[in-house]
């Protein structure tokens, strides 16, 4: 009897870690992302940079995004994933790749609460992310070369608002 009650207490203890692990879906605990996408023109040069990229990735988030005026209360970095051929949009530093044929990318989800209980940015909260995003971005390479040499034509870093679905729009 008292093994049954162990076995029992030892499974239901590892449900519990197994549903905690796979926690809760990210995107649906904010309704505002940034989009960050790392590319560099071939696999070895796109992962070394985007390992420096993400190094640096939260202290510009709390110094760039973050700062005042508040438009954001706090950022929180998701999930990431890695394509080995892409395109990318644009160049946020405004560089073009010098070959586009085997680009990879990493990038990451960012979810972002905005403060005190607003629910959305309007149009010129829009344009101060949008110029922070290039400000992030500038850090972040400015950062990288003063500790390694690259080729700005080698990498990019780009920086995409996307607005998730309201809380009354989820399943």
């Amino acid at each position: 009897m008292l093994g049954q009650v162990h076995n029992a207490s030892k499974s239901n203890l590892k449900s519990e870690w197994e549903k905690w692990l796979k926690g809760v879906d990210f995107h649906k605990q904010y309704n505002h992302f940034i989009l960050i996408e790392c590319v560099g023109i071939d696999k070895q040069i796109g992962e070394d940079f985007c390992i420096k990229v993400e190094n640096r990735l939260r202290i510009q988030l709390i110094t760039t995004i973050e700062e005042d005026p508040k438009l954001v209360e706090y950022s929180h970095i998701g999930s990431y994933w890695v394509k080995e051929k892409c395109r990318p949009k644009e160049n946020l530093l405004g560089k073009k790749l010098k070959n586009t044929d085997k680009v990879f990318c990493k990038y990451w989800s960012v979810g972002l609460r905005l403060p005190h209980g607003k629910k959305d940015f309007d149009k010129a909260e829009i344009n101060l992310l949008e110029e922070r995003f290039k400000k992030f971005g500038e850090r972040i390479m400015e950062g990288i070369k003063n500790k390694i040499k690259i080729e700005e034509d080698s990498v990019g870093l780009n920086l995409f608002y996307e607005k998730g679905r309201e809380d009354n729009d989820r399943e």
